[in-house]
């Protein structure tokens, strides 16, 4: 049994005003492209807008289809692009002074964090906790890495001293590369950055040499972009992995505290996951600056009983305070 979190854009936006809530990134992904698409047909919904570019459409020719495609594709870096911007003007400040003593929560109860957030705040988090030495003692998912022609793994890092939660990226991260969403169901998941610091560095760091750039170049971020249909991009065996830990943590929690995420009506995958497999009567936890979640929280978990932390400036720091006492 374990403590299990579901972080969602929410989460981010309470660490960092300046990460971008869904709205927020339509509208910088929008002033991004080469021109403008007309949203209007899709609600000016950009998850609906990309679920019908990730989709082939029986009425579009083969070429339209491509070039729906190729255009998925150039979002899915532009919001890679925009959240690591959006994370780097973050760190640019100190944390806010709840984060600390959630990621030490956090690690000395082994809790189970499922996130759909992309960025590396809650990495670098439990890295200034000391909670690890390596992200990938984090990630549950079997991750790769690389080193320069003429070099080797001889000098590693070092086990935890002391307990680890477990991190379930489901849509992707900002350091995870991969061959594309055509590569095989076999093909390798990439830990391109294994260290995640608050700090940003400094104008005297020494600049990456040539090797180290070459070697993830030949891939891609992975980031599942924000559609309501994902079936296509979950083909591959590690991300599959990833998500039956977590629906195994569901399954097995002791609590549930949710995060930052609403459960919309689109995200059909993630509400079924944790629908089909949560116990009801079980305690769960809703920390939102608004009380609208609570609602969709309730009925997906079919249990009226449901803790609120929904004041609208100090939503996650009461509930911090209350978790670490």
């Amino acid at each position: 049994m374990t403590h299990v979190f579901i972080l969602g854009a929410g989460f981010s936006k309470a660490v960092g005003n300046a990460m971008p809530t869904l709205v927020e990134l339509r509208e910088d992904v929008l002033e991004r492209l080469d021109s403008a698409p007309d949203l209007e047909p899709f609600g000016n919904d950009l998850e609906q807008w990309l679920s019908y570019l990730g989709a082939d459409q029986p009425w579009l020719t083969d070429a339209d289809n491509l070039r729906n495609r190729a255009l998925f594709s150039d979002v899915a870096q532009i919001i890679h692009d925009v959240v690591a911007e959006k994370e780097t003007a973050v760190r640019e400040k100190e944390p806010v002074e709840w984060l600390a003593p959630l990621a030490s929560r956090w690690a000395a109860d082994q809790a189970t964090i499922i996130t759909f957030n992309y960025d590396l705040l809650v990495e670098r988090a439990l890295m200034a906790q000391h909670a690890v030495s390596t992200l990938a003692d984090l990630y549950a998912i079997p991750l790769s890495t690389r080193w320069p022609a003429g070099t080797s793994a001889f000098v590693s890092a070092g086990p935890p001293l002391g307990p680890v939660p477990r991190l379930m990226k489901l849509h992707g991260s900002l350091n995870w590369r991969y061959s594309g969403i055509n590569a095989p169901i076999t093909d390798e998941l990439y830990l391109a950055d294994s260290q995640a610091s608050w700090q940003l560095p400094g104008e005297t760091a020494v600049a990456t040499s040539l090797r180290d750039e070459m070697l993830f170049s030949h891939k891609v971020p992975l980031i599942v972009p924000p559609t309501g249909s994902k079936s296509s991009w979950y083909a591959n065996q590690a991300l599959r992995t990833q998500w039956i830990m977590a629906a195994k943590a569901i399954w097995n929690a002791e609590s549930l505290t949710v995060i930052g995420y609403s459960f919309p009506p689109t995200d059909l995958l993630v509400r079924h996951m944790v629908g089909q497999h949560w116990t009801p009567g079980r305690p769960a936890v809703v920390v939102d600056y608004s009380p609208r979640p609570v609602e969709a929280v309730q009925q997906l978990l079919r249990q009226p009983a449901v803790e609120q932390y929904t004041t609208a400036d100090n939503a996650v720091a009461d509930f911090v305070k209350a978790y670490c006492s």
